[in-house]
């Protein structure tokens, strides 16, 4: 899990990097969990795209909205010793404050909105504000 954690870092600070850079593309290294998050971030339409470009390397398309990046920031709440525990009940102690939030449970990576609907036991791993 905390193997998890570091690779998130590692992605937010390529996609951070890179809008601060006007960069269209970002690069991190591969992984079936980053693959998961990458999913939900384009199914969500917060990235164009993303394909791996190698063995070991993706490349992820940035979303720009009139010219400002589509993300403004993607928190690892782990490291903000957040409790992140969380079920259908504490979910709107949450959504309070972050409005996307992602969680992982034993059906897989879940983004808050659709979490609710299945109403599961899940691990908070991070949230993300858009602009």
């Amino acid at each position: 899990m905390s193997q998890n954690y570091k690779m998130l870092d590692n992605l937010s600070s390529s996609i951070k990097v890179n809008y601060i850079n006007g960069n269209k593309y970002a690069y991190c290294k591969e992984s079936n969990f980053i693959k998961q998050v990458l999913f939900m971030l384009y199914k969500k339409r917060f990235i164009i795209n993303y394909s791996v470009i190698k063995p070991g390397i993706i490349k992820i398309t940035l979303k720009y909205k009139k010219n400002k990046p589509f993300i403004r920031n993607l928190t690892n709440l782990r490291k903000l010793n957040y409790n992140n525990l969380i079920h259908k009940n504490s979910y709107y102690r949450i959504s309070k404050k972050y409005k996307y939030f992602f969680v992982s449970t034993p059906k897989g990576l879940f983004i808050s909105n659709d979490f609710k609907k299945e109403g599961l036991n899940g691990i908070v791993f991070f949230s993300i504000d858009l602009w």
